[in-house]
């Protein structure tokens, strides 16, 4: 099972890298504020994150991590634009698709970890034309592990430079 999804995963993302934010494919590197609300227990997980894009794929990486006590954690999330950049009014654009995320919470009783699709729905400002953006992220996720499904929201909160 794990192996189809990860043949999956890479078929997909080297046959669309042509379709990726048609205006945006070259290099980007952001930071981010990140949340999560988890469905059902009401917790959630804040963080910073760094966010980067490469040229040969095409999908927006995310890399976040919490270091609080009592618990760490660390995410991590990859989402293909297959919508957008959509302009909507004034400096606002839109873009919105599939993407994946892992995370993971250390404590001292025990490691808790999860992994799941989210549907990122982004709204951007270009500060300085293609080449500085500030985004609000809402995403919807559904967790396929431990819990088959778990529904929940994310959201980000940044920047992004385009190179």
């Amino acid at each position: 099972m794990k192996k189809i999804i990860v043949i999956a995963l890479l078929l997909a993302i080297f046959m669309s890298g042509h379709l990726f934010a048609q205006k945006r494919t070259g290099w980007a590197v952001g930071g981010a504020f990140t949340f999560d609300w988890a469905a059902g227990n009401n917790t959630y997980v804040n963080g910073a994150a760094l966010l980067f894009k490469t040229p040969w794929l095409p999908i927006m990486f995310g890399v976040s991590a919490r270091f609080t006590e009592p618990d760490s954690a660390i995410g991590i999330t990859a989402d293909w634009w297959l919508v957008g950049p959509i302009h909507l009014i004034g400096p606002v654009n839109l873009y919105l698709g599939p993407g994946l995320y892992f995370w993971m919470i250390m404590n001292d009783q025990t490691d808790n970890m999860g992994f799941g699709m989210r549907i990122p729905l982004g709204f951007q400002i270009f500060i300085i034309p293609s080449t500085f953006e500030i985004f609000l992220e809402p995403a919807l996720r559904i967790e396929f592990l431990p819990q088959l499904p778990d529904f929940g929201m994310q959201a980000a909160l940044g920047f992004r430079f385009w190179f």
